[in-house]
């Protein structure tokens, strides 16, 4: 019997289980195989032998799997189908059955054949030839075309055919196994997140510096470069927060080629050492040279500068967290500068976060418009900020990661080294010193210090809230009388005075003579402020004592003299004393300076904490070769600090060359005044030993020196980071580097001299100082005080000198830039890339923990969901990778091979899947709504419109139909990649067309299609 079967009149799957009944061996030869192609045959195969030949395709690849996988896309939430494939795995692990796959050129063919009482003796049977594959499609629905055969004879040749070649195939059935088995078993929830961040990541960590022509930078700067640029262009802005020490520089010098390219006028912003080396440097290399502006010039003098720039329409701004601040001048000056020619900016730094979340926001303001994250968050962007600040002062949980993943360029070390397939990238390791001689003894009684302090009177600071609080400024540049009522002005005087004691403490412990020095500064203050208030009765206050018109050395000036300068001159009235209030101010004053006589004068005469630092500096410097450019950095936050170490050090003679840099005085190794950028080449050419106070903390390139010693506490943990990072960067010529924090000795909370009880005084100083701030609403920020620190943990990590502390601290202020890839990283570093590539789609994982949830990744094939829904009384839904992958890795123990149980899961993982695609409409009408409104003119929307005007007739139609449509992200994109590419007028033909226009009334509405990718149920 010969008939033909196409799967219209007769199904190729109804035939075969017809005949496969009476037969008692199968042979299946097929190019593809699914799950439901199986249970279309499952009972006519079910008790027997079977021979099943898998083909392969021209490709080299295994075809089949991926039918597999786009079956169970279709099926992910039909638990029927799961119970199939279970069924399907039992059915193929039985010994009876046997896969094999074709080796040698590509095998298509597709062959059905069953034999009595068996296929070495077939006395009878059927074989079928044709196009249909061991698939659903193949033996049910597709129109295909076979042929099926009883023939004894045509059935033993086919036989014949089949046996050579599956005796030349190769052994296939574990394989075939373990691939469906991914789908029945749980893998870990580790290999679930390596999955997940692949799958979500993968289109950047795949792309090589040779594919874009980018040979200069590394793999990392490449991804930041091709990151930032889109950024860019969505946002006119980007803010690069790349870990200190990957090269920002580079990253955003092609940014900068690439606007010059495109017709822009650069402006470079950075402080004015960063310029004359580390930039010089690059711009020498690369012969990129840009127009540049030191930070100090936007602060000392901001109106030229906006005056002489206002036609720079790109900026790079390096170090930008210098400007988070909106009450400096620099900050006013740079705003001015982009709001003049709509300018694109790059800001760049290591640390956007100091203190508070809102130096994050007012980086970002300064090219975002308040809507900007409406679509995401519902929304302005300044009130996302402050709701998010309170929540982290509170020590809540706060989610940023889709804001973060919209503005922030953000890559670490670990990723770095993960994309060096080359090996040509390593960074050195950081070790903290724990040589006992890092810790000092003092004789000084902090708690004797703090209560003479706090009987000062600080008449002088008294009379600044009441006659200049307009004078003084908020964060956002307020005038404090605004904020602050009369009845709270005393408040406000126990708060400078706090912050006055803080700032002293801070001196003390730097060193003897820093703590000298302040108080010197200030009774020399009281003597000519008393002096003046004496012969002229007015009241000179402490901001303005070091202008030089107030040192007084040439006599008593007039107050119309003295106050003759513009920014003065509206204090004059403010600031006359009554003949009563100038007898009370010098009786507060003398009074001040009596107490400040008896705080000098309890100074030790020896100072056993440099003493103790000279004995550990010989032993450092020993390490260090006279004749190489090695080197150890010394930093203090003081100047009277560092050029006291310079001039001790420089009497103890060590044979190593000796330098200093501060804000106001430099030396080089001879001793003799000099400028930052020659002593900082001087360094970097013969190393050696260099003092500085942290204007070397940031953007400088000082791999060559090996040691870095804090001699002060450092109280901000983003300023020893810093500091550390001058010399931790990438290619160091060193394997390690050692970081030395010169410490009181810890012990006893109730001895006065211990670091411990002085640490336990400065947090309740600093609880005082907040108990202040609270009640009056005032940042201490505002009077030149940084914030005060959430909790010690940091300072108590120091003083224990914790081994781990780098580390943790790195995390703990990465925590606003940090990006899942570092996760990523992590996992490639620890298993390799070709295994997190292994991981087949659709995998999940059971994980014990004390909340019941279930996180599953979706996609709609163009973006990534995170999604864990919890299913106690919360009903909490996280979408932060981040948070995710501390939820599934915490407590990992790689635990997996567990049977899947679909029955409540399928239910779940479908409602999950609603949820979401209600979540995403919602999302499509919002950005619709926005889409509606009149968009921001844009430099690239400007520069899109300006240029199809000038393209003739045709160009003037397609330019106001641009302008109707200019609110559209992805048409304004692509039309200017276009632009760039050259063909800008053909690409807005096709896009323009008036017929291509979308009319939102009627737009047809877009079908959202979501798949699972990975899950992980989490049970408690």
């Amino acid at each position: 019997m010969t008939k033909i079967i196409d799967n219209t009149k007769e199904k190729l799957s109804s035939a075969l289980s017809k005949e496969f009944c009476d037969l008692s061996e199968i042979a299946i030869a097929s190019a593809y195989f699914n799950i439901r192609g199986y249970g279309a045959l499952r009972e006519a195969l079910a008790g027997k032998p079977l021979l099943f030949l898998l083909g392969r395709e021209p490709t080299e690849s295994i075809k089949w799997e991926e039918e597999v996988l786009r079956e169970l896309e279709e099926e992910e939430d039909d638990r029927d189908y799961f119970k199939l494939l279970q069924d399907t795995i039992k059915y193929f692990e039985d010994p009876q059955r046997q896969i094999r796959t074709v080796t040698g050129p590509f095998f298509h063919g597709k062959a059905y054949i069953g034999a009595n009482p068996s296929l070495k003796d077939a006395k009878n049977g059927i074989g079928s030839v044709g196009s249909s594959n061991f698939t659903y499609g193949g033996l049910v629905y597709n129109k295909e075309l076979n042929m099926l055969n009883t023939d004894r004879e045509v059935v033993k040749e086919l036989i014949e055919w089949f046996l050579n070649q599956w005796n030349t195939a190769q052994d296939f059935k574990e394989t075939f196994l373990s691939f469906l088995k991914n789908y029945v078993t749980t893998r870990s929830p580790y290999e679930v997140v390596a999955k997940a961040l692949y799958e979500t990541y993968k289109s950047n960590i795949e792309v090589s510096p040779e594919s874009l022509k980018l040979k200069t930078l590394y793999a990392h700067q490449v991804l930041s470069f091709r990151d930032a640029s889109a950024k860019l262009e969505d946002h006119n802005g980007v803010l690069i927060a790349d870990a200190t020490g990957l090269g920002k520089t580079r990253t955003a010098l092609r940014l900068a080629l690439d606007a010059i390219r495109d017709g822009k006028k650069i402006l470079l912003i950075a402080p004015k050492s960063i310029l004359d080396t580390t930039w010089d440097d690059e711009m020498e290399k690369t012969n990129i040279h840009l127009k540049c502006v030191s930070s100090e010039k936007l602060s000392s003098d901001p109106d030229s500068v906006v005056k002489h720039f206002s036609d720079r329409d790109f900026i790079v701004v390096d170090e930008a967290h210098y400007f988070r601040s909106p009450s400096t001048n620099r900050y006013a000056a740079l705003r001015d500068l982009i709001i003049k020619q709509n300018a694109q900016v790059v800001l760049a730094t290591a640390t956007p976060v100091n203190n508070s979340l809102m130096d994050l926001y007012f980086l970002l303001s300064l090219y975002l418009k308040e809507d900007s994250i409406n679509d995401l968050t519902g929304q302005t962007l300044r009130g996302y900020f402050t709701a998010n600040q309170k929540r982290w002062l509170q020590h809540q949980k706060i989610e940023m990661e889709p804001i973060l993943e919209r503005f922030i360029v953000r890559h670490s070390r670990e990723l770095a080294k993960a994309l060096d397939k080359e090996g040509k990238l390593d960074f050195p390791q950081r070790v903290l010193d724990s040589d006992s001689r890092c810790k000092y003894t003092t004789n000084i009684d902090y708690q004797k210090i703090d209560e003479m302090l706090d009987k000062m009177n600080f008449v002088f600071y008294n009379l600044s809230v009441d006659r200049l609080a307009g004078q003084m400024k908020l964060p956002d540049g307020a005038p404090v009388s605004q904020a602050v009522e009369a009845k709270n002005r005393e408040f406000l005087k126990k708060l400078i005075k706090i912050i006055i004691i803080i700032n002293v403490f801070k001196r003390l412990e730097s060193s003897v003579e820093a703590f000298r020095a302040t108080l010197t500064s200030l009774d020399e203050y009281i003597v000519k402020a008393t002096k003046y208030a004496q012969e002229k009765g007015y009241f000179i206050p402490p901001a303005l004592k070091g202008d030089p018109l107030f040192t007084l050395d040439e006599g008593i000036p007039d107050p119309e003299e003295l106050f003759s300068k513009p920014k003065y001159a509206a204090m004059i009235n403010s600031l006359k004393l009554t003949p009563q209030e100038v007898k009370k101010f010098i009786a507060d004053c003398n009074e001040d300076r009596e107490m400040i006589r008896k705080l000098i004068g309890i100074i030790p005469a020896t100072d056993k904490k440099y003493h103790q630092f000279k004995d550990r500096l010989t032993d450092i410097i020993k390490q260090i070769p006279l004749n190489s450019n090695n080197g150890l950095i010394i930093f203090s936050q003081y100047t009277a600090t560092a050029t006291y170490l310079h001039t001790r050090l420089k009497d103890e003679k060590f044979k190593h060359s000796l330098m200093l840099t501060t804000g106001t005085i430099c030396k080089d190794c001879e001793g003799k005044h000099s400028n930052k950028t020659s002593v900082i080449r001087e360094f970097q050419r013969g190393g050696g030993i260099l003092v500085s106070t942290d204007v070397l903390s940031e953007g400088q390139n000082l791999q060559n020196a090996q040691y870095v010693v804090n001699y002060d506490f450092p109280w901000n943990p983003v300023v020893l980071i810093q500091r550390i990072g001058r010399i931790d960067r990438m290619l160091s010529q060193h394997n390690q580097v050692y970081l030395t924090n010169l410490l009181p000795k810890n012990g006893d909370p109730n001895d006065p001299a211990s670091l411990e009880h002085f640490i336990g005084l400065m947090q309740k100083i600093y609880s005082r100082l907040e108990a202040i701030r609270s009640t009056i609403g005032l940042d201490a920020s505002t009077l030149g005080e940084e914030a005060a620190p959430k909790d010690f943990g940091f300072q108590v990590a120091i003083a224990k000198n914790d081994p781990t502390l780098l580390d943790a601290m790195t995390k703990e202020l990465e925590q606003f830039t940090n990006s899942p890839m570092d996760a990523l990283a992590k996992i490639m570093s620890e298993k390799g890339l070709d295994w997190i590539k292994s991981l087949p789609k659709g995998i999940g994982a059971y994980k014990k923990s004390n909340r019941h949830g279930l996180f599953i990744l979706f996609t709609d094939r163009e973006e990534f969901y995170w999604r864990l829904k919890y299913y106690d009384k919360t009903r909490e839904v996280v979408s932060s990778p981040n948070e995710i992958i501390n939820v599934l890795l915490k407590d990992e123990n790689q635990n997996s091979g567990q049977s899947i149980d679909y029955e409540l899961l399928i239910e779940r993982m479908s409602r999950m899947k609603e949820e979401l695609k209600t979540e995403i409409e919602s999302s499509i009408r919002r950005e619709k709504t926005i889409e509606g409104t009149t968009p921001r003119t844009t430099s690239i929307i400007k520069e899109i419109f300006d240029e199809l005007a000038k393209s003739g007739e045709d160009g003037e139609k397609l330019a106001s139909t641009f302008r109707k449509v200019a609110s559209r992200q992805s048409v304004v994109s692509a039309l200017n990649r276009a632009r760039r590419e050259g063909n800008l007028l053909e690409k807005a033909r096709e896009l323009l067309r008036e017929d291509n226009m979308p009319i939102n009334e009627t737009e047809e509405k877009k079908e959202i299609k979501l798949t699972r990718v990975c899950w992980c149920w989490i049970q408690s």
